[in-house]
């Protein structure tokens, strides 16, 4: 039975449900379609959690996804998400730190499943790094805000394959889930990396000196923006890359901040350069001097 098929049982659902997925419609939450994502990776982390084969982890993965139309991707996973999102509201939501922290825990499961489904850049989506970082014999990276660091992952590896020495730093909020498949995939292909945790007790965690910070679609998710930002400058060296998302956000649950514009005052205050585009994400560089 479909996910549609059943919420069709429950009175009032449906009505909502369609509300939802209208609102998506047509949207794309797969990324660039042609692209791989985590799938295969995703397969191989349930085999060996689960202590089962390839293709039993296989059967369950697509048990799984094919529930929803469109697969954890598409718009009716999209919808379910919300559902349950809006059900749990009274447990879960954001109006004190503590509560957020709370709030994305709870949702990790699905979130990496979504996630899951994002795609992989490839080496040309990320050449405008890779261009200004190849050179280098050793990188550091900060994810910050990682998810499933599907660029800093991806990037890492391809300047490892260029002999680059990399070092990743993955900063989220402890989703136990998450945490296990970032680690299984940073081992997979070889990434040194450390994870940097976000607490209620320290929520903006100092970062480490780097040469470039991922920082996309995150600063909609904090309360204090700036104070990310000005952490994030101090930690970038001089002519250090910057892919940040500092437009501004729609008003939802879990955007905390949806105006950045003191983020791009700031930005252009510290006398950041955008130098190029990743993804549809601007690419910036830390002045030199």
């Amino acid at each position: 039975m479909s996910f549609k098929q059943t919420i069709k049982r429950v009175p009032g659902l449906l009505g909502l449900y369609n509300k939802v997925n209208n609102h998506f419609r047509g949207s794309s939450l797969w990324g660039y379609g042609t692209h791989a994502n985590y799938k295969p990776e995703l397969i191989e982390f349930v085999a060996a959690r689960r202590g089962i084969g390839q293709e039993a982890a296989k059967k369950l993965v697509e048990n799984s996804e094919k529930y929803f139309k469109g697969g954890w991707g598409g718009n009716e996973y999209w919808a379910f998400s919300t559902l349950e999102t809006e059900a749990l509201k009274l447990f879960y939501d954001d109006d004190t730190d503590a509560r957020v922290i709370e709030t994305y825990q709870y949702h990790g499961p699905f979130d990496l499943l979504r996630m899951s489904g994002y795609a992989v850049p490839t080496e040309q989506d990320m050449e405008p790094i890779l261009t200004r970082l190849g050179t280098k014999s050793s990188v550091t990276i900060v994810d910050y805000g990682c998810g499933l660091a599907h660029r800093t992952i991806a990037v890492s590896r391809y300047l490892i394959a260029r002999g680059v020495k990399v070092k990743l730093y993955l900063v989220d909020i402890r989703r136990e889930l998450h945490f296990a498949f970032l680690e299984f995939l940073c081992r997979k292909y070889g990434i040194e990396h450390q994870f940097i945790e976000v607490t209620a007790a320290g929520l903006y965690p100092e970062l480490p000196p780097c040469d470039y910070c991922d920082n996309v679609s995150v600063l909609e998710h904090i309360r204090e923006p700036l104070t990310v930002l000005n952490n994030t400058d101090r930690a970038l060296k001089p002519g250090g890359l910057f892919l940040v998302l500092d437009f501004d956000a729609p008003e939802e649950m879990m955007h905390i901040t949806p105006n950045l514009k003191v983020v791009r005052e700031r930005l252009a205050e510290l006398r950041y350069q955008k130098v190029g585009t990743c993804y549809g994400t601007p690419l910036m560089q830390k002045p030199v001097s």
